[in-house]
């Protein structure tokens, strides 16, 4: 398995950062610790130092979707509220979906 490229995933981030700092820190924090803690080997696949920052740093990233009323409210959230907040991992999977194919058109043009 190829290293995700994450020069290619650094839009993606910067538009993380700007659309909520707190979930942006959050998510730097888990990478750092994935890089730490990850790397190996599991059920036959590698994942590297990279594949592990990247995969901790874009665990969250679906909260880009999320209104940041609804990430940054002191008091518990609504049921509707909740059911929102459980599509920010499916909306992340879709985010570096597309990340993945600008991804191969800029590799294609190289």
């Amino acid at each position: 398995m190829s290293d995700l490229r994450p020069f290619v995933f650094q839009q993606l981030a910067i538009d993380f950062g700007r659309h909520n700092s707190t979930a942006y820190m959050h998510c730097s924090r888990v990478a750092y610790v994935s890089r730490m803690l990850l790397p190996g080997e599991y059920g036959g696949v590698y994942l590297s130092y990279n594949n592990a920052y990247v995969a901790g740093f874009l665990h969250d990233v679906g909260k880009i979707k999320i209104p940041n009323e609804l990430l940054e409210k002191a008091a518990g959230l609504s049921e509707e509220e909740i059911e929102l907040m459980r599509q920010h991992p499916r909306q992340g999977v879709e985010l570096v979906k597309e990340a993945s194919k600008e991804e191969w058109m800029i590799l294609s043009c190289t």
